[in-house]
């Protein structure tokens, strides 16, 4: 019967270890990265969001989040890494608790996406205006459920689409 406890108690403290590797803190997303770019018009390359999304810390229970409104986000700057794209209306970065968003502040900024998205350690984010006029701030690190909406909810003008209107000829 010793035996018996020994085991079942070692099983279960060997169980608890490897559970504890298994459940995991999202990764963060709130951040304040600051970056210089420079500013461009371009109607040529634009992001369109269809429906708007919640991106949040986490989807099961989320505790932060940020609003993509409807519209046209319009390329307004560029670096090395990233295009940013204008949000035509203030997004939201919102608090949640028991799933709900409860309250949230209205930032004027955008998306910004890799020039280069399969790059290792490619990484979208939404950032908003810095005091410099060359300069942006990345407010948050878009999660990676944002890239299953792709062509449902959001596009780049530039993404081929399967479901596009044929064109007709003039």
């Amino acid at each position: 019967m010793i035996k018996y406890k020994r085991f079942a108690a070692a099983l279960a403290v060997t169980l608890i270890s490897f559970a504890g590797g298994c459940i995991s803190k999202p990764e963060e997303t709130m951040v304040n990265i600051p970056t210089t770019v420079s500013l461009v018009t371009n109607d040529s390359i634009y992001l369109i969001v269809c429906q708007p999304i919640d991106n949040t810390d986490d989807i099961a229970d989320p505790s932060a989040g940020v609003l993509l409104t409807i519209g046209r986000y319009t390329l307004e700057a560029e670096d090395l890494t990233y295009r940013y794209f204008r949000a035509p209306k203030p997004l939201i970065i919102a608090s949640y608790e028991f799933g709900q968003r409860r309250g949230g502040q209205r930032v004027n900024g955008g998306i910004a996406i890799p020039k280069d998205e399969l790059a290792a350690g490619a990484q979208k984010y939404v950032y908003v205006d810095d005091k410099a006029k060359n300069g942006k701030i990345f407010v948050w690190r878009i999660t990676d459920d944002f890239n299953t909406k792709r062509g449902q909810k959001w596009f780049l003008n530039t993404d081929k689409r399967d479901n596009a209107p044929a064109q007709s000829a003039p």
